[in-house]
């Protein structure tokens, strides 16, 4: 009798030890998802990462990231603006042709950024963008 007490006490004990267990790994599965949807998607959080990147003279991946926070933002001018450091990023790295399309895409969002007009009229000034591309804006506003 105490013999199979004993195995069913184990058997009892193992029983919670695995649930635990089991319980265990979703709460850190949970936490993990959320964690890395959270790093994933925070507009704030990558565009300071941009923006680091640019002080680190890594362009490509600040245009990465502002381009990608322009993309995720709801709001007319937080895309203006996203989309203009976006060409920015790749103006610095000498992509003149990704840089102009970023400058348009930010006029499209606001047409009083007027970063992006300058960033245009450096360009169309160093022959770096071709006059036809951007006729249909004016840069004397």
């Amino acid at each position: 009798m105490k013999f199979s007490n004993n195995l069913l006490n184990n058997k009892i004990i193992t029983t919670i030890i695995a649930w635990l267990l089991i319980l265990l790994s979703i709460v850190m599965s949970y936490s993990f998802f959320n964690w890395s949807y959270n790093v994933s998607y925070n507009k704030i959080e990558i565009e300071q990462r941009g923006h680091r990147y640019f002080a680190a003279k890594k362009y490509q991946q600040a245009f990465d990231d502002f381009y990608r926070v322009a993309v995720l933002s709801d709001d007319a001018k937080q895309k203006s603006l996203n989309y203009r450091y976006a060409a920015t990023a790749a103006y610095a790295s000498l992509n003149f042709q990704q840089a102009s399309s970023m400058a348009i895409s930010a006029l499209q969002y606001n047409q009083a950024n007027m970063e992006a007009r300058s960033l245009l009229k450096t360009m169309l000034k160093h022959k770096q963008v071709k006059k036809d591309k951007i006729k249909h804006i004016n840069l004397d506003k």
